[in-house]
C-alpha cells in the first residue's frame, strides 16, 4: 500500500533542499537533496526495506519528472535554438531522471534501516526494564480498549510477523465482512493484540520485525512505557 503522505512530504523536502543545495553545490547538490529526501521518506514509512525503497523511488521519480519538465520549459523559452538544445539534452534528462529515482530508492532503504535500529533500541531498553524515573503509574501500565477505532488504527494486518500467516489472512477477510455489521469478537480479529493478548493463530513468525512502534494505537497510548513493549501477538496484552 502506497503512503502518499510520506511521498508528498519527501517531494516537498526534495524541492526545498534542491533550492538550498542546488544554489551552492550545483548538480551534486540536486542529487544530494534527493538522497536526503529519500532517507526521510524511508524513515516515515516503516521498517520494511522493500516499502522504503519503493516509496523513495516513487518520490525520486516524481521529483525527477517535475525537475525535467521545468528544465525543458526553461530551455524551450529561448525559442528555436532552445528547441534544438532541448532535443540534444533529452538523453541527459532521462539519465538524471534515473539517477533521481535510484538515489531516492537508496535513501529510502537507509531511512528504513535507521528506523529499524531505533525501534530495536526501544525494544531492547524495554526488555531490560529501561524506563524513565519520572513516568507515572498510568504511563507505566497502559491498558488498551478493544474498540472499532483501535481495530481500524491497528497495523497488525500489515505486519511482517503475520504477513505469511494463512490463519491471519483468513481472519482478515472475515473481519472485513463483520466490520460492516456487528462488532467482531477479539478472537476473530488478527490484530490489536496489545488489547486482546497472544494471537490464536499459531503460524505467525515473530522473527520478523514488529511494526508496533509505527502504529497510532502504540503511539497514542505510550506503549513503549508498558510491558511488554512490542510483539504483543507473541508476548500478550499490555499490562
Amino acid at each position: 500500500m502506497i503512503k502518499w503522505k510520506a511521498i508528498i512530504i519527501g517531494f516537498i523536502l526534495a524541492i526545498i533542499l534542491t533550492i538550498i543545495f542546488g544554489a551552492a553545490g550545483g548538480t551534486v547538490g540536486f542529487y544530494l537533496s534527493m538522497f536526503i529526501a529519500g532517507i526521510a521518506v524511508g524513515y516515515i514509512v516503516d521498517v520494511n526495506i522493500k516499502n522504503g525503497a519503493t516509496h523513495g523511488a516513487i518520490t525520486g521519480l516524481i521529483t525527477g519528472i517535475v525537475s525535467a519538465v521545468l528544465s525543458i520549459i526553461v530551455v524551450l523559452a529561448y525559442g528555436a535554438g532552445g528547441m534544438l538544445l532541448g532535443l540534444n539534452v533529452v538523453a541527459e534528462l532521462i539519465l538524471s531522471l534515473i539517477l533521481w529515482t535510484v538515489l531516492g530508492a537508496i535513501g529510502g532503504v537507509i531511512g528504513t534501516i535507521i528506523t529499524e535500529r531505533l525501534w530495536q533500541t526501544v525494544f531492547t531498553r524495554g526488555m531490560m526494564g529501561g524506563t524513565a524515573k519520572t513516568d507515572t503509574p498510568e504511563k507505566m501500565k497502559p491498558k488498551i480498549e478493544f474498540t472499532r477505532e483501535n481495530i481500524t488504527k491497528c497495523l497488525c494486518p500489515q505486519c511482517p510477523v503475520q504477513a505469511e500467516s494463512e490463519c491471519a489472512q483468513t481472519k482478515m477477510k472475515m473481519l472485513q465482512e463483520s466490520m460492516r455489521g456487528m462488532s467482531p469478537e477479539p478472537s476473530d480479529v488478527p490484530g490489536v493484540y496489545c488489547a486482546t493478548g497472544t494471537a490464536t493463530c499459531s503460524d505467525l513468525n515473530p522473527s520478523k520485525m514488529c511494526k508496533c512502534p509505527n502504529c497510532d494505537v502504540f503511539k497514542e497510548n505510550n506503549l513503549e512505557q508498558g510491558e511488554p513493549n512490542g510483539y504483543f501477538c507473541q508476548k500478550g496484552a499490555v499490562k
